[in-house]
């Protein structure tokens, strides 16, 4: 059986499917309690009930990589975190974006993003 994002995935038909699997697999396998389904129009990932990674692919050829802590931004510009390989791109303390449309920007952060996932969901929502 398929699952909700492999479904909404197929009907998108994105130019980057391969590296959204491979991104999908990685988080997925980084913690075992992530959740996925869809939010956003995209794939989404939960932890004990709570909204903390999203992959942005719309539009078309767009790819990132969304930590955050729900929908609410939050006003502190401190990251929560300090991201030793400069994968993200803070938009407050609480909500980090990576820019995987590129391949070779996606092939720098692989050997890093399950330490990051890690990381990233054990802060407490």
């Amino acid at each position: 059986m398929k699952s909700e994002v492999t479904k909404l995935l197929d009907q998108l038909n994105h130019p980057l499917r391969l590296r959204i699997e491979e991104l999908r697999n990685i988080i997925l396998d980084a913690h075992p309690e992530l959740e996925e389904n869809v939010k956003w129009n995209g794939p989404n990932y939960t932890f004990n009930g709570a909204d903390r990674i999203t992959i942005r692919v719309n539009p078309p050829g767009s790819l990132n990589l969304i930590l955050h802590m729900g929908a609410k931004v939050s006003s502190s510009a401190q990251p929560l975190f300090t991201d030793e390989h400069r994968l993200l791109l803070w938009k407050s303390r609480d909500r980090g974006v990576a820019d995987f449309r590129e391949a070779a920007q996606f092939e720098r952060a692989k050997p890093f993003l399950r330490e990051l996932i890690r990381s990233w969901v054990s802060f407490p929502v």
